[in-house]
């Protein structure tokens, strides 16, 4: 039987999930059934994402920002996941994405250093 906290954790790595699909969107581009899938995939991560953040925000709001912000492991994993983002955008040559991926570097650095929650 699963804890409350794993349960949180397991709903906190469907964005994170959603995030490595994206970053990896520009190299699958060219197979059509596979990015399609893909897409699907991020829609309906980012769906039940904001699902789980609700409920998680009606039953406690001090859980909220654990589910937000994660642990360390999970702030490491959107680190690897914004470099990886920001080599594949280079290395494709779709600038405007690593942008993107550059905010979220910056937004994983800061919360690395300086973390939102102190019971990790």
């Amino acid at each position: 039987m699963r804890s409350k906290k794993d349960e949180i954790l397991i709903k906190s790595t469907l964005p994170r999930l959603a995030l490595l699909l994206y970053a990896i969107i520009p190299v699958i581009e060219s197979y059509d059934w596979l990015f399609c899938v893909s897409m699907f995939l991020i829609i309906v991560l980012f769906v039940l994402s904001i699902i789980y953040a609700i409920q998680i925000y009606l039953k406690n709001s001090k859980e909220f920002l654990v589910y937000l912000a994660g642990n360390k492991r999970d702030n490491l994993y959107e680190l690897a996941i914004a470099i990886v983002g920001i080599i594949i955008s280079y290395s494709m040559n779709v600038v405007n994405r690593s942008y993107f991926w550059a905010f979220v570097l910056v937004l994983a650095i800061i919360e690395l250093v300086w973390p939102l929650n102190k019971n990790k």
